[in-house]
C-alpha cells in the first residue's frame, strides 16, 4: 500500500466504507498502460453483502477503463477471496500466467469492424490471443442474425455494441424515483438519502410492466431506458436530466406470472413494494411482466 499511496500518478486508492466508518471493501486501480486499467488489489470485507459488492465493483471497473478509451482490464491480485473469484469467472475474465484479463471497447461497431480491431489487439502478445478467437466468430456469416449469439458476444465485450446484430433494442418507460435506485445513481445523488445500497450494488435488475403493448419484448435484446419527468404521488418531483433515455441494458429474462407469485420471487431486486405491483394492470389471466436485466450502463450524454 505504500508504494501505491506514494505514486498517486500511477496508482488510485479507494476505500468503501459504510456508516460510522466500517470498511467494506479495498481497490486499488494501476494506470500506467495507457491500453489497460489493472487492479493489483480487491479486497471485499466479511459482510452479507459482499458478493453483491464483488460483483458490482468489478463491473464499475470494466466500465472505468472502458470510459478511459482502455481495451483492458486486468486483476493481478494474487490473494483473491472465493467470493472475488467467482464474481470474476461470471464477468468474461480471461485467465492468464499473472492474474485475469478481461476486454472492453467502448465502441458501436459492425461485425467486420470489431473483428478487424480484435485482431490487431491479439497481435499485442500472448496473453491477448484470445481476441482472435472472439473476432473469428465475428465473421461468420450467420452471426449477425443469430441473436443469442450475438448478444453473448456483446457481453463478452462489454461495453461494445454490434450495430448491424439483429438483437431487437426497445425503449421503455421508467419514473425516475424508480430508476434512481435500479441504476441511474446520477439521479439518486439529486436525494437526500441517495439510492437504496441493497438496491444499487446489484449487477441485475427486476423491474415490473403490464404485459399488454410489449410489442413482442423477449430475451435476449437491448433496452434503452427513458427515464420520464411524469411522477405519480407527488413523489421524485424536481429532477433534472429527465425526459430522456439515460441508460442502456440487457434483457435477460422476460417472466410473465401473478403479481404476488414475481414478488416473492425477485423482491431483493425489484424496487417495487408488493402494494406498488398490485397496481399494475394485469391481463385476462391476472398476470403481469417482470423484466430481468444486467449490463447496466449509465449514459454521460442523455438522449432527450
Amino acid at each position: 500500500m505504500r508504494r501505491f499511496l506514494a505514486e498517486p500518478e500511477k496508482f488510485e486508492c479507494s476505500v468503501i466504507l459504510e456508516k460510522e466508518n466500517l470498511p467494506l471493501a479495498l481497490v486499488v486501480y494501476g494506470k500506467h498502460k495507457s491500453y489497460e486499467l489493472e487492479i493489483p488489489i480487491l479486497r471485499i470485507g466479511d459482510n452479507p453483502l459482499s458478493a453483491t459488492l464483488a460483483r458490482h465493483l468489478i463491473f464499475k471497473s470494466v466500465l472505468h477503463s472502458a470510459r478511459e478509451r482502455r481495451q483492458f482490464t486486468r486483476i493481478t491480485d494474487s490473494y483473491l477471496e472465493e467470493t472475488v473469484i467467482k464474481a470474476i469467472q461470471e464477468d468474461a475474465f480471461v485467465r492468464v500466467n499473472n492474474g485475469w484479463l478481461k476486454v472492453n471497447l467502448a465502441i458501436a461497431e459492425t461485425a467486420s469492424q470489431l473483428s478487424t480491431r480484435l485482431t490487431s489487439l491479439a497481435s499485442m502478445g500472448s496473453e491477448y490471443k484470445f481476441c482472435q478467437q472472439v473476432a473469428a466468430s465475428l465473421n461468420t456469416e450467420t452471426l449477425i442474425t443469430d441473436v443469442q449469439a450475438s448478444a453473448d458476444i456483446e457481453h463478452f465485450l462489454f461495453p461494445a455494441k454490434i450495430i448491424d446484430a439483429e438483437i431487437p433494442t426497445f425503449i421503455i418507460p421508467i419514473q425516475a424515483r424508480w430508476a434512481k435506485d435500479l441504476f441511474d445513481e446520477e439521479l439518486a445523488n439529486q436525494t437526500l438519502f441517495g439510492a437504496k445500497p441493497e438496491l444499487a450494488f446489484n449487477r441485475e435488475a427486476v423491474y415490473y410492466r403490464s404485459v399488454k403493448n410489449s410489442r413482442g419484448l423477449k430475451a435476449p435484446c437491448r433496452i434503452l431506458w427513458y427515464v420520464s419527468g411524469t411522477q405519480t404521488e407527488g413523489k421524485g418531483k424536481g429532477f433534472s436530466g429527465v425526459e430522456a433515455i439515460r441508460a442502456c441494458s440487457r434483457l435477460d429474462e422476460v417472466i410473465i406470472a401473478k403479481p404476488k407469485e414475481l414478488y416473492q420471487r425477485f423482491q431483493r431486486l425489484g424496487v417495487y413494494t408488493l402494494s406498488d405491483i398490485l397496481k399494475i394492470n394485469t391481463d385476462k389471466d391476472g398476470n403481469i411482466m417482470a423484466l430481468r436485466f444486467s449490463d447496466i450502463e449509465l449514459f454521460s450524454s442523455p438522449v432527450t
